[in-house]
């Protein structure tokens, strides 16, 4: 695979075979709109871009994991 460039929003993270990109879920959209914002359209088209140069064959798995509420029991 080779060398990625992110920016320095997304954590990348490599582990033998396998390569992780993780997007920061607060700069998609605005509260209560459904359009992409600015910096998520550059966002995504860079990491687009970077997937162009993946070897054909190659794949490619996309999770959307929510991140999970600490909940705090009252006594």
């Amino acid at each position: 695979m080779p060398e990625l460039e992110v920016p320095e929003d997304v954590s990348l993270t490599t582990d033998q075979d396998e390569t992780t990109l993780i997007l920061p879920d607060d700069i998609h959209f605005d509260f209560g709109e459904s359009f992409f914002k600015e910096e998520a359209i550059e966002l995504i088209d860079h990491v687009s871009n970077m997937l162009d140069d993946i070897e054909a064959g190659t794949i490619i798995e996309i999770e959307d994991i929510p991140i999970a509420m600490e909940i705090q029991a009252t006594t």
